[in-house]
């Protein structure tokens, strides 16, 4: 079992020359999504919206120790739920939100994803035409616009912080060589980020 995990991690770990470095590293990235999921809550409370629960997923799913990555994740990611909200959306508006216009809204996902060559953001994309789908007792309506903009809230609101704490980050040793050492592409990132 160790060496499995041990096989797992040099795949998948970031390179750390020491576990105070890792634990740092953590605390840099908690400090990171505090900030973010403060920011989101207090925006959505004030403007008394629903959905900051969507946007802190969103802006947890796209923050990267590199600000590159995390440009690149939160782009796919908006486009992902763009393509699968908006084929929701029109499924389930002219032909409703039972289990077959479910498939066949997953199904019309996948086909344009490939178009598209979305790889493993495809999955992201047939999530958020589920979620669409289903929420808001199936008002299709109403869970297309919040799912859209509580995306886009979240990545900017994750994109955003990362930028004003970037001068911070690079002074960093922990934090530099983590963002510099080689990573795995956005598309594979998007296969562990698909809701």
């Amino acid at each position: 079992m160790m060496r499995l995990m041990a096989s797992i991690l040099s795949v998948t770990a970031a390179r750390r020359r020491t576990m105070r470095e890792s634990l740092l590293a953590a605390a840099f990235f908690a400090l990171e999504l505090a900030a973010v999921a403060t920011v989101i809550s207090v925006a959505y409370h004030y403007f008394g919206q629903p959905g900051a629960t969507w946007a802190i997923i969103s802006s947890v799913l796209v923050l990267y120790p590199g600000i590159t990555q995390s440009f690149s994740a939160a782009f796919l990611r908006i486009f992902a739920n763009l393509l699968g909200s908006l084929v929701g959306l029109a499924i389930g508006a002219w032909l409703g939100t039972d289990m077959p216009q479910v498939i066949l809204a997953l199904v019309i996902v996948i086909f344009i994803g490939e178009l598209l060559q979305m790889d493993l953001a495809l999955r992201t994309a047939c999530v958020a035409a589920i979620i669409v789908m289903s929420a808001n007792d199936h008002n299709v309506r109403l869970s297309a616009i919040e799912r859209i903009s509580a995306v886009i809230a979240g990545c900017a609101a994750a994109l955003a912080v990362q930028i004003a704490v970037k001068p911070i980050a690079r002074r960093l040793p922990f934090i530099a060589r983590t963002e510099n050492a080689p990573q795995m592409s956005t598309n594979a990132a998007m296969e562990s980020s698909a809701g």
